[in-house]
């Protein structure tokens, strides 16, 4: 599987072949098909730093917003009848 490194150089392992917004390479360790475990093909399901932000602030929105939306439906179901 990805246990293994590749070629590690006396001292010093491989480093990871992603590249970031910047330009920037990945610090970790490489597996033997480049990549570490955060920026593998086994990696897709991971949520990162900036997802889990994202989806925090939704709940937050969903949570704060709920009485009002709540109030809302009650005032349209009452206009209804």
């Amino acid at each position: 599987m990805r246990g293994q490194v590749v070629n590690p150089a006396e001292g010093q392992e491989p480093r990871c072949l992603h590249l970031g917004r910047s330009g920037e390479r990945c610090e970790q360790a490489a597996f033997e098909d480049g990549f570490c475990e955060r920026h593998g093909p086994d990696a897709a399901w991971q949520f990162g730093v900036a997802a889990r932000r994202k989806l925090m602030a939704v709940l937050l929105g969903i949570a704060v917003l709920w009485p009002l939306l709540a109030d809302l439906w009650r005032a349209f179901q009452h206009w209804r009848r």
